[in-house]
């Protein structure tokens, strides 16, 4: 599934804690394409910390 710009944005800042309006200054001119490599790295770096969660938990 090809997640949409407006997506990657509320992901971001989800996980970044950061209102979505200063993801999307900061972010403002930049495609999808520029966009997804921070998308996928945060991705990762959000389920790593939830498999550590859950590993700790356990």
């Amino acid at each position: 599934m090809s997640e949409t710009r407006k997506e990657m944005i509320d992901f971001i800042a989800t996980v970044d804690e950061k209102p979505v309006s200063h993801v999307e200054t900061i972010l403002k001119g930049m495609s999808v394409i520029q966009i997804k490599p921070l998308y996928e790295q945060m991705k990762a770096t959000r389920d790593e910390m939830l498999r550590e969660r859950t590993a700790i938990a356990v």
